[in-house]
Parts: C-alpha cells; structure tokens; sequence
C-alpha cells in the first residue's frame, strides 16, 4: 500500500503527518518506510536521523519528482506501508506522488489560504484520477484545527463541497507535535496523551480505509 502525504501550500503538516502516522503505524506491527521528497528541507529525512536505537527504526529515503513512482513501486515489495512525504514546491513531485499513491491524505488547516490551495489541487487530483479510476482514494485531514471558531465552522463547510470526504479524526494545534521531530519521535512516543488519542484515531481511521482497498 502507497499513502501520499501531499498539498500544493506548504506549512499545512504534511511531513508532521506522515511522520506520526508512520510511528504509530510501526508500533502496531506493520512494516513502514517514507519517501521523502522534499529536496530543500529533507524534514523527514532529518527527523529519522533524530531517531534512537530505543524506538522502532523507520527508514527515510530521498527521491527526486522524476523517480517517485519507480521508488514506491521498488519499495513496495519490501514494506507494507510505504508514505510519501508530498513536496509543495514542484508540481511534477506532487503529480508523482498522487499517481503513485493508492491512498491520498490531504492535511489542510483552517484558513481562507489553504481553501485556496485545496480548489487548486483538486484540479491536479481529478487529472490522476481520470487515469487511475478507483487506484486512487483522496481524503482531507484537518490538521491544527479545534473546532470552536466560526473559521473552523466554515473551512469545513467549505472543504465538504470540494469532492474530497473530510475525515473524521482532526489534529490540533498541540506543542507536542512541534516538539516530537526535534527528537526524531512521534507523539505516541511521548507523554501528551491528548495528542497520543488524536494520532491513534487518525491511525484507526487509515487502517480501516487501507482494508476497504484491499
């Protein structure tokens, strides 16, 4: 299974995203690897250098927009699980990503810019998935999001009549998902048990959409 991780904005969580969702993946017993393919900042690549012989090893690997597809297919083989880190900055990378990618999460924050990014998006989306068909599953995933503002409101409104089911699970904006990439961690990895139950349904919510593909 190929999980991309991507969005045309930068600044919405997609390397956060990927990495929990790795480690909690990891801990439940399944065989993970990501792509990282970021070229300026690598964060995922970085982040898996932090790791400790302590926790579960998840190996990060570099690619470039033109290799995605080869990379995920090859890697394929020898993980369950392989996520794709989605660059913002070339459109080639993020075409890659979602035509390599049978599942597609889509982190979106709660503001009129991202809305913007989203509509843009889904113009590249609907090209991959008149080729693929039913290869290809997109979902949003609210990412710093608490749910008691009129914005909040409102982007998720908006979000709906875009074409893409908006997950159930949503991320808040905590401190400890800023903290857990300076130690190469993923929040359940950590103490903050609110952040522990968000990744922990977000990681319920993937798994039950990767059975329904199988």
């Amino acid at each position: 299974m190929v999980i991309g991780v991507t969005n045309l904005k930068g600044g919405v969580g997609k390397s956060t995203l990927t990495q929990n969702l790795a480690v909690s993946l990891v801990h439940r017993g399944y065989k993970v690897c990501i792509l990282d393919t970021d070229l300026g900042q690598r964060s995922s690549m970085k982040w898996a250098a932090q790791r400790s012989e302590e926790v579960p090893a998840i190996p990060v690997l570099g690619t470039e927009a033109d290799n995605v597809i080869k990379d995920a297919k090859e890697n394929e083989k020898h993980y369950d699980i392989v996520l794709i880190d989605g660059s913002p900055q070339l459109e080639l990378a993020q075409v890659k990503t979602l035509t390599a990618s049978n599942l597609v999460l889509v982190p979106v924050s709660p503001s009129a810019l991202d809305i913007w990014s989203m509509q843009q998006f889904m113009g590249k989306y609907e090209q991959v998935k008149a080729v693929k068909g039913d290869g290809i599953h997109g979902f949003i995933i609210l990412n710093k999001f608490s749910g008691k503002t009129r914005l909040d409101k409102e982007v998720t409104e908006a979000l709906d009549s875009l074409g893409l089911k908006v997950l159930k699970s949503k991320i808040a904006d905590r401190v400890a998902y800023r903290e857990a990439p300076i130690n190469g961690m993923g929040v359940i990895e950590m103490k903050n048990d609110k952040a522990k139950k968000e990744v922990n349904l977000l990681t319920d919510e993937v798994i039950s959409m990767m059975k329904k593909l199988k």
